[in-house]
């Protein structure tokens, strides 16, 4: 029941984060959906935004400039978005994925087009297992 776009860590939060794993020479990965924390997750430095389903024109060039990976997950997308059309879902989850859905494809569109790298990545464990080359062809 939680907003798509709720961001749950503060910027100084994931700063404080990053440099520590930074310091210890480990990536980070920053699970968002929302806009404002794929935003804040970027400026305070991870290394690859998981999902990034709200992209905007200025956070896919702050990623392109600092080569921050976007790992789409366009797979899970389409799979909770099949779910909610086909009643497998709760009411408040299915209105959560018809929004979602086209905002994945349109924001990795734009940072594909824009020249952000890309990873393979699929959020396995929601769909079932062995599906997740699916995600080459979307």
């Amino acid at each position: 029941g939680d907003g798509v776009g709720a961001s749950q860590l503060t910027l100084s939060e994931m700063k404080a984060i990053v440099d520590e794993a930074h310091r210890a020479d480990r990536k980070v990965a920053a699970h968002a959906h929302g806009t404002e924390g794929i935003r804040d997750a970027v400026l305070a430095g991870v290394n690859s935004i998981e999902h990034g389903s709200i992209l905007d024109a200025r956070i896919v060039a702050a990623m392109k400039a600092r080569g921050t990976f976007l790992v789409p997950t366009l797979t899970v997308g389409e799979y909770v978005d099949q779910a909610g059309k086909s009643g497998m879902l709760s009411p408040s989850s299915a209105q959560k994925a018809a929004f979602v859905a086209p905002k994945m494809r349109a924001s990795f569109q734009m940072a594909h087009k824009a020249g952000v790298p890309i990873a393979l990545g699929t959020d396995a464990g929601v769909f079932e297992h062995g599906k997740n080359a699916r995600e080459f062809e979307l």
